[in-house]
């Protein structure tokens, strides 16, 4: 018997982008969700597919609709799919748009969007597959945002973490999390590693965590910020899927009760840890004590 938790959790480690799907309802109302099961199909004649599913509260009114549209929402834009993923009322007050020529929403800022005719409809298990010839389309030439394992990412901050070091001031340090837990060094700092010439913040962790005997899989960048000795620091999540070494494990809910020697340190995993309750991740860009925390969800 497979068990849909699980299921959905391996399913989560397939990189995609990030759509908002919009429609009218029978009376006009646009309606619209959160979806990144969104795939091409056919470039002659044009299609593509999306799949709402049967929680939806507006299931019904795109199982019967003849149009709609899809967002593809570009960097930045997670704080969208936040209030298209959630039951948020009045949505489309939220954020900005203009319709289409069949009156299906389309959000400002989008990467690129497009506007769709329903061709055909498919009953599958818990979801409706529609696939929709396109009718118009439009593209930004914005770089799209990206969902795994839970999580936005960026491709640009991915690739700034992943920078190749052109001195010996850059350093890497992993929040690594396991069963509500994070795992740390024996002094109570983050394992990490010093970046030399030629090699990224990812690449230079992913040999330490190996050389230490720790089985992760790296995730999302949590914070990129210069310290006061003039360090690039940049903080990665990860989740560890085996061995750990000899890392020690915190409660994430201790965190913020603790006396931390480096204050920035401390900050950081305070605000890690009334996140991770939530589940709902930010990314900080700065220095040490000041900067701004981009909302990257969960």
């Amino acid at each position: 018997m497979i068990d849909p938790n699980t299921l959905r959790t391996a399913f989560s480690r397939y990189m995609t982008g990030v759509t908002v799907v919009t429609t009218r309802s029978a009376s006009g109302e646009p309606v619209g969700f959160t979806a990144n099961s969104f795939t091409s199909v056919s470039l002659a004649p044009p299609m593509l597919l999306v799949c709402p599913g049967r929680h939806l509260s507006s299931f019904e009114q795109f199982a019967q609709t003849e149009y709609f549209a899809v967002n593809i929402l570009s960097e930045g834009q997670e704080g969208i799919s936040n209030i298209f993923a959630r039951r948020v009322a009045d949505r489309f007050t939220k954020v900005d748009w203009t319709a289409d020529t069949q009156g299906c929403p389309l959000i400002s800022g989008r990467a690129a969007g497009f506007s769709c005719r329903v061709a055909q409809r498919v009953e599958a298990g818990d979801h409706l597959i529609l696939i929709g010839e396109v009718s118009g389309f439009d593209d930004a030439g914005l770089r799209g945002l990206g969902y795994c394992n839970s999580g936005y990412f960026s491709l640009s901050n991915e690739r700034q973490a992943d920078t190749p070091s052109r001195n010996s001031e850059s350093r890497a340090q992993i929040i690594l999390e396991r069963d509500g837990t994070i795992l740390m060094t024996k002094d109570h700092t983050l394992p990490g590693a010093t970046l030399r010439e030629g090699v990224g913040a990812r690449s230079a962790l992913k040999d330490e965590l190996s050389r230490i005997g720790v089985e992760t899989q790296l995730g999302p960048v949590y914070a990129i910020y210069d310290q006061p000795d003039g360090t690039r620091l940049t903080v990665l999540r990860g989740q560890v899927t085996a061995d750990s070494g000899d890392l020690i494990a915190i409660p994430v809910e201790t965190l913020e009760h603790r006396d931390w020697p480096d204050s920035a340190l401390g900050e950081m995993l305070r605000r890690f840890a009334q996140e991770y309750r939530n589940q709902n991740f930010g990314l900080y860009v700065g220095d040490a004590s000041h900067g701004e925390i981009h909302d990257m969800g969960g």
